[in-house]
């Protein structure tokens, strides 16, 4: 029997699939940035990318020897307990223009303040030197440094020739070379946004106090690794370097106090990379992902043998009350007799020079981020007018962010313990969710222009619990 005359069902109902866009991928926190001066790293590159299971290769592939700090400090890296599963190895570059002057003979004429020359010296290449000021019919009167094109293979010289600008004649003398460890940061962060975490290989007490103050204002935001050596911690002396940072209310920043022990520990001259391992290692993303530093072990690093006083001194642990200068220490804690060591060996407390601790300024920044990319990738995939019922779309995408961090485990229910009302929200009310999303609703008439009401996004840490008293009042039987 033939088939009966039929029509498609599109004639009444007619069904239109628009496939949407990908939505942007926020970045990931666990990424970590090991810098240093071997030169094995073309300065035009900056930067190799490695993966937990073959970084080793990668490396040496580049050239990088097993004796060179960069690769014993990534093996540091990449061999806690949890490893994480990238990692980055950058150039600081010793061979760098760090600061020249117009040559007295020859400062040019016709140059204009922005003018960038590059310097011509045999043997060297890509450096760039930046008119800063000039005089009379455009002679030079003074240079900056180009960071990320301060060249490479350079040395200290005078009377050296240069190309481009707007003007000719000009000579240059080179009186230092070698990018500082902040130069080199910056160059790493313009070539990769993708880590989070950096540890650069010999930073001294000047070093950290410059890269701390850099890193504050970092965008993407970026996280110090340090360490130091420098006895003066011990004792508390003025002007050591985690009373400096202490002084300044540094927050992007973690110090722990670590020693060769005279070549007995040979590895803790590269602890700051272990603690940065175990920590991109940790974070997962994933629910229930959520940890501190404080009370756990480190891979391949040696605890100091310190006395409480230094101890207290340094990170204000075990005595109540006080921070010492919020510096952080790897020991032994109990004794056992198996063996005359340590039953545990621990870091502590992963508190930063403001006091903070180091899981809140890492989860804080994965929080924001993930606020961000999700409001837009909701203005991406949705037409937002600007309606009191649009507003609640842009609140549950942020409130969607939070949830995610609920499951993580850094929110949790709580009571809002600020001191100032934000709109319906009172000091002391209780957060069910560990998160409270609000915003006011669009007056009548609504203001000028194209930005949606303002939002709060109100948050309880859960923190960690990383000490606790316990009173045991025996009763005689």
């Amino acid at each position: 029997m033939a088939n009966p005359a039929t029509q498609p069902l599109s004639i009444v109902a007619d069904v239109i699939v628009n496939a949407s866009p990908s939505a942007a991928i926020q970045p990931t926190f666990n990424h970590g940035l090991i810098i240093g001066s071997s030169p094995r790293i073309p300065s035009a590159t900056r930067l190799i990318f490695l993966l937990q299971g073959s970084w080793q290769t990668t490396m040496a592939t580049a050239g990088y020897l097993t004796t060179d700090p960069e690769y014993i400090a990534m093996g540091m890296y990449f061999n806690q307990a949890e490893p994480p599963q990238f990692g980055w190895v950058g150039l600081q570059n010793l061979t760098a223009i760090q600061t020249a002057i117009p040559h007295s003979g020859n400062p040019g004429t016709g140059y204009a303040v922005g003018d960038v020359v590059s310097v011509v010296q045999s043997g060297a290449s890509l450096g760039q030197l930046a008119v800063a000021t000039i005089g009379t019919g455009g002679t030079v009167t003074g240079l900056n440094k180009i960071i990320g094109s301060q060249g490479t293979g350079y040395s200290v010289a005078s009377a050296l020739s240069t190309t481009g600008g707007s003007g000719t004649g000009l000579e240059v003398d080179i009186t230092a070379i070698g990018e500082t460890k902040l130069d080199a940061l910056t160059a790493c962060r313009a070539a990769s946004f993708a880590w989070w975490g950096f540890y650069i290989i010999g930073s001294t007490a000047s070093d950290h106090e410059a890269l701390a103050a850099g890193v504050q204002s970092m965008t993407p935001p970026a996280f110090d690794f340090g360490h130091t050596w420098d006895a003066s911690v011990l004792t508390g002396a003025s002007g050591n370097v985690l009373s400096v940072l202490q002084a300044q209310n540094y927050g992007r920043i973690i110090i722990f106090y670590s020693t060769t022990q005279n070549g007995v520990a040979a590895n803790n001259a590269y602890m700051a990379a272990a603690v940065m391992g175990y920590a991109m290692g940790k974070n997962t993303g994933l629910a229930g992902s959520y940890f501190s530093l404080a009370n756990n072990p480190l891979v391949g690093v040696t605890p100091e043998p310190l006395t409480s006083t230094e101890i207290s001194t340094i990170s204000g642990i075990p005595t109540a009350g006080t921070t010492g200068n919020n510096g952080n220490v790897y020991i032994g804690l109990g004794y056992n007799p198996s063996n005359g060591s340590s039953s545990y060996q621990t870091m502590q407390q992963g508190v930063l020079p403001n006091g903070k601790f180091f899981d809140q300024v890492l989860f804080m920044d994965m929080l924001i981020s993930a606020i961000q990319y999700a409001v837009i990738n909701g203005f991406q995939s949705a037409q937002v007018g600007r309606t009191n019922a649009d507003q609640t779309m842009i609140l549950n995408w942020v409130a969607s962010a939070c949830e995610q961090f609920v499951g993580i485990g850094f929110l949790a229910p709580g009571a809002y313990g600020g001191s100032v009302p934000i709109l319906g929200l009172n000091p002391g009310d209780p957060m069910p969710n560990g998160y409270v999303v609000m915003s006011a609703k669009y007056p009548t008439p609504r203001p000028a222009g194209r930005a949606a009401m303002p939002v709060y996004a109100v948050v309880f840490e859960k923190g960690a619990a990383q000490s606790v008293v316990i009173q045991v009042n025996p009763v005689l039987g």
